[in-house]
């Protein structure tokens, strides 16, 4: 995926989300696990960013490629091609923490935000 910017970015994020699942593009959490967006980047270049629900994976709510292609939740929510389910319980995300738990890795953070 690295360097191609044939076709939608719609077509580029499922692309994305499937090297993801199968190990080819490595992920991780660039802000607090009780955030209620929960931000990632990936090793080519991808900002996501998962909507906090009360401590569990809810929805991709926005995507960043790595030449500034972005697509928030409308566009989203219409990829039926995506299996959301097998996406949202991958374990590269990680644990999610309600908004009102302190992390220990940002404890500077205020709860709720």
């Amino acid at each position: 995926m690295s360097g191609d910017t044939s076709g939608s970015v719609e077509d580029r994020l499922a692309m994305l989300l499937m090297a993801i699942a199968a190990g080819r593009v490595k992920v991780w959490r660039v802000n607090s696990r009780a955030s209620v967006y929960v931000r990632f980047e990936t090793d080519n270049g991808w900002k996501l960013a998962v909507f906090n629900d009360v401590a569990e994976w809810d929805y991709l709510e926005a995507a960043e490629s790595p030449y500034g292609d972005k697509i928030g939740f409308e566009e989203i929510s219409r990829m039926t091609c995506i299996d959301w389910g097998l996406v949202r319980n991958l374990p590269v995300w990680g644990e999610f923490l309600r908004c009102t738990e302190f992390d220990p890795e940002y404890p500077d953070r205020e709860l709720g935000s």
